[in-house]
């Protein structure tokens, strides 16, 4: 079997869709999409959204493939002519070099192909951030907030430690995941105060 890069065989598709399309092609939202099932959630019914915004326009040629919170792997196969939020990409298949539902099956499937999609999609927005090809300006973190940094209450005074409050470590920081795990250790109200709280 050949392998071949995705965008050799399709090509994400941002054409904006016009003011008019907005407020008379059904749309299609992140919420209008169940997570890892490739269908659109129960009860959904295209509809337009009646409100100006940018939105991609799709047709049933395309493949829509959620951006934002890629682990969910929402995926769909459009039936209909409309519009969708930024945060889905169209996916548009060459008819001739590959199949519409089969980029749908292996999305739906494969993980890997959607993480290899999502850094694609990056590297063309923003380059190469080590680089730095498109010569963005670089700053400080400390020039965009506020940098704090956690206490740890001394693990001596057992006082410190209950169940009023969890203690987020780094290791409840995870990669593949969007929001902290539940930390498995727990302060006291006492041990709170020592902390740093949020």
């Amino acid at each position: 079997m050949k392998k071949v890069a995705l965008s050799k065989v399709a090509k994400i598709d941002r054409t904006v869709a016009t003011d008019d399309e907005c407020l008379a092609l059904p749309y299609v939202g992140l919420e209008h999409v169940e997570k890892e099932s490739g269908r659109f959630a129960e009860g959904f019914t295209p509809k337009p959204l009646n409100m100006l915004a940018t939105n991609f326009r799709f047709t049933p040629k395309h493949v829509l493939y959620g951006k934002l919170w890629p682990y969910l792997n929402k995926v769909v196969l459009p039936n209909f002519d409309g519009v969708c939020t930024t945060e889905i990409l169209p996916i548009l298949p060459n008819e001739e070099k590959l199949d519409r539902t089969f980029l749908w099956a292996i999305l739906c499937t494969a993980r890997e192909l959607g993480d290899s999609l999502l850094q694609s999609v990056f590297l063309e927005m923003f380059g190469d951030v080590v680089r730095n090809e498109k010569g963005w300006e670089k700053v400080s973190v400390a020039e965009l907030g506020d940098v704090q940094t956690g206490n740890t209450p001394p693990r001596e005074e057992p006082e410190n430690f209950g169940n009023f409050i969890e203690w987020i470590k780094s290791d409840n920081i995870r990669d593949d995941q969007l929001y902290v795990s539940q930390s498995r250790e727990m302060l006291s109200e006492i041990g709170m105060k020592k902390g740093r709280s949020v």
